[in-house]
């Protein structure tokens, strides 16, 4: 809709059916490809239960129908427009404007889905890529609405997805920015990141109040903006968006645009208002945030594909966090090499840090062992004779070269190089408490001394062997990587201390409190 009567304004923010374009209908098609590779070409089905929930069926018969405009979208603009600017003189001629007509539901449905899926298999000229090979009808539903029958090439269809998504995205920005030439630019505009940032931060909200990574949400909770401004004639006062605004069918298609980067998974797609609602039509996202299985192989937070496949879904949850808190420091703001580096580096450490608190024998016992043999001797230098070669080794095996050990820095002597990325040791033991139960802030000073390191690059790391006591205490994985901010008064931007905690304090789950 371009412009309506004030009384009409919420029509702006409401999605039709007719809106729901190549874009989301392959996107629904990309949930139902087998999770594991199997021949090609794979054979999808798509028919009215593949799009919508089971409950928005109830009711239905073969005898249903919807009921639609008779005239089209554009037509009903015009009629508005004309009766805003000329009001009276029209009024009558345009009448005829706002009729309806009933349509079956296999005649509606079955047109849409043909003409949406012969664009996906053959393309168009605004840079829409074939996605698929063929389609069919194969059957009818008991509604009487046609089920397809589509053939695809499973990588084929992946970057086609891709590509049409990035393109739906561009297109948006280029109609900004063509728009902008002749536009005032003092009138608000609402980018595609900004609409993104409003999901992303319905997201983080979710997840921070719930602790769920795998959930169901609908779009219309997620906030959604659009400019508005008003058009005055002989008919009274209308109200149209902006030219720099986002279009209402953008909303539908952002979650796939968060797929595409790897921010999360889409597990299920579905519309669950009733069938014959289709001028205001609600959609339900079910996630997975972190993505894990990551379709699209997209690489975020610096995470490879190959990577990120063999990290646990907890893993990557405390990955992506760290690095989001680095990212908000602008660690890695001009400087990809030091990002490509820390992602090597940090997502191997994680999956340590796990190890060490699913198996003792990994850490614990060598722990235990070293302490027992080392019993009596006055000075222990566990972090150089223990713990420095016990990580060494195991880095030097997987990275080769990347990593060098004790190489002067500043005067004195970092414990490991891993490329630019300064990491220091230490051992605690004979403390009350395990390290994961204090506060690791800018005081705890081992960090101080991995940000003297990380001068020049503004990020260090410190790994801590946390030897048991007699209080063992139990914990999880994300209280064993901490993200510490120093601050320098005359710095433009922070230095970001990261804290890896083996933890060996955890008691046997037979004995936790």
């Amino acid at each position: 809709m371009l412009i309506a009567k004030p009384e009409d304004s919420a029509n702006f923010f409401k999605l039709s059916f007719d809106e729901l374009g190549e874009v989301f209908l392959s996107g629904v098609l990309l949930t139902k490809l087998p999770a594991v590779d199997g021949p090609d070409p794979v054979t999808l089905q798509l028919g009215l239960s593949d799009l919508f929930l089971g409950t928005a069926l109830e009711g239905l018969t073969r005898n249903s129908s919807v009921s639609i405009h008779s005239t089209s979208r554009p037509g009903r603009d015009i009629a508005t427009f004309l009766s805003v600017l000329l009001g009276d003189l029209v009024d009558d001629a345009l009448s005829h404007v706002g009729a309806r007509e009933a349509k079956p539901l296999g005649e509606f449905f079955g047109s849409k889905l043909r003409t949406v899926l012969g664009y996906l298999r053959d393309g168009d000229s605004c840079d829409l890529q074939p996605a698929i090979e063929s389609f069919e009808q194969e059957a009818e539903d008991e509604f009487g609405v046609p089920i397809f029958s589509i053939r695809v090439y499973k990588q084929k269809f992946l970057d086609a997805f891709k590509a049409n998504v990035v393109s739906s995205v561009n297109f948006q920005e280029k109609a900004h920015e063509v728009m902008s030439s002749f536009a005032d630019l003092s009138q608000p505009a609402v980018a595609i990141d900004k609409q993104l940032g409003f999901l992303r931060d319905y997201l983080d909200q979710r997840s921070n109040a719930t602790g769920e990574t795998t959930f169901s949400f609908s779009l219309s909770s997620v906030n959604f903006r659009r400019v508005i401004q008003p058009v005055e004639g002989a008919g009274g006062q209308a109200i149209m968006p902006t030219p720099l605004s986002s279009d209402a069918g953008v909303k539908a298609i952002l979650p796939f645009v968060l797929a595409v980067k790897g921010e999360l998974d889409i597990n299920q797609v579905k519309i669950t208002s009733p069938v014959q609602q289709i001028d205001a039509i609600e959609i339900q996202f079910s996630i997975r945030r972190p993505a894990v299985r990551n379709v699209l192989g997209a690489t975020y937070c610096a995470l490879t594909p190959e990577k990120r496949r063999l990290m646990s879904e907890a893993e990557i949850k405390v990955y992506e966090d760290m690095v989001r808190q680095l990212q908000a420091n602008l660690c890695f703001a001009g400087k990809p090499k030091l990002e490509q580096e820390f992602a090597q580096f940090a997502s191997w450490a994680v999956k340590q840090v796990a190890y060490c608190l699913e198996e003792p024998s990994f850490l614990k016992t060598p722990a235990l062992n070293w302490l027992k043999s080392h019993d009596g001797v006055g000075y222990q230098r566990m972090e150089d004779d223990f713990f420095l070669p016990f990580l060494y080794e195991r880095l030097r095996d997987k990275f080769g070269p990347l990593v060098s050990k004790k190489p002067e820095r500043f005067g004195g002597n970092v414990d490991i190089l891993f490329g630019d990325v300064p990491v220091e040791l230490k051992a605690r033991r004979g403390q009350k408490t395990a390290l994961v139960d204090t506060l690791i802030d800018e005081k705890y000073k081992p960090t101080g001394q991995a940000a003297s390191y990380a001068a020049l690059t503004g990020l260090g790391c410190v790994l801590v062997l946390d030897v048991p006591t007699e209080s063992p205490s139990a914990t999880n994985l994300t209280a064993c990587v901490k993200v510490v901010t120093r601050r320098f008064p005359e710095a433009q931007q922070p230095t970001s201390v990261v804290v890896f905690i083996f933890q060996c304090d955890t008691p046997r789950p037979s004995d936790a409190d």
